[in-house]
């Protein structure tokens, strides 16, 4: 059984060349032939993954975080070739969803023991996500967390982010049709969902589905800096919706427009803007699911 680990170096604080390394060997221990490829960049693990699916290994293993992941799937959009997740980004988000453990050795008994299911993918205009988009507040702090705080593990590089971005932030008057219905408003932040957690295991959309062909839509209206802050403890929770200013839609389609450009989230990279439109891929992937 022929499978191609493309591994992202820089993940893990920098462990990520160790990381790979290591479960190379564990694959190859359970009877896999392993090629074992390195990201060298931006879209680097993209192109990898299309010109591993052209010659149709077995399986495709994906060692990094969610952008990294997101990068892949956007390489392996149309191609039968099953994708297995190994998490070792900051936040790992998507795997929180899919229930894939996040020890390394857990991680590939997944792919020993586990079944190839469809998982959803969405497109912002033409870029692939997996798990969650989003603009406003959050979309700003991935934006500074990415930049001073990749130190930081987990929910940590969110909220120091967070803190730097709030004090200016101004919030845009954002509108959305979803399928039918019309919805505008001064927002805080809109997460498109196709899984539940973002922001290092914030459960910011905890009815999602990533295999229900739905977009969860969670929006918070503009509301002051110190009530956001104050509810920030129940959006970690997944406890937000019961907040009046707190709405939840399920859409197959969403169109987005801002009263400024706004930069977006996707998948934690900084790679869409708006105005936007979001649909279901119809290709989707197949990942190896517990």
């Amino acid at each position: 059984m022929d499978l191609v680990l493309i591994a992202n170096p820089a993940a893990g604080g920098g462990r990520g060349a160790d990381l790979a390394e290591r479960a190379a060997r564990l694959l190859t221990d359970g009877g896999w032939r392993v090629d074992l490829r390195f990201s060298s960049g931006p879209n680097s693990a993209t192109v990898m993954a299309q010109e591993v699916a052209s010659s149709q290994p077995d399986a495709v293993a994906v060692l990094g975080g969610d952008g990294t992941v997101r990068d892949v799937v956007e390489g392996l959009l149309g191609s039968p070739t099953p994708l297995a997740i190994l998490p070792a980004g900051t936040g790992n988000d998507l795997c929180r969803t899919l229930k894939i453990p996040t020890r390394l050795e857990d991680a590939v008994r997944v792919l020993e023991l586990g079944q190839p299911a469809r998982v959803d993918v969405w497109l912002w205009n033409d870029r692939p996500f997996i798990n969650v988009a989003g603009v406003g507040v959050d979309a700003e702090a991935a934006r500074v967390a990415n930049e001073r705080f990749k130190w930081a593990r987990g929910a940590s590089s969110y909220v120091l982010a967070l803190a730097v971005v709030l004090p200016g932030f101004e919030a845009p008057m954002l509108k959305l049709r979803l399928d039918d219905t019309t919805f505008e408003s001064r927002v805080m932040l809109a997460a498109f969902a196709n899984g539940r957690y973002y922001g290092g295991g914030m459960a910011i959309a905890p009815d999602a589905d990533p295999r229900d062909e739905l977009l969860e839509v969670i929006v918070i209206q503009e509301m002051s800096k110190a009530e956001l802050l104050w509810q920030f403890p129940r959006l970690f929770a997944g406890k937000h919706l019961s907040h009046p200013k707190v709405h939840r839609f399920q859409a197959a389609e969403v169109d987005i427009e801002a009263d400024r450009p706004l930069r977006a989230t996707v998948d934690g990279e900084l790679i869409g803007e708006t105005p936007a439109t979001l649909r279901l891929s119809p290709a989707g992937v197949r990942v190896f699911l517990p």
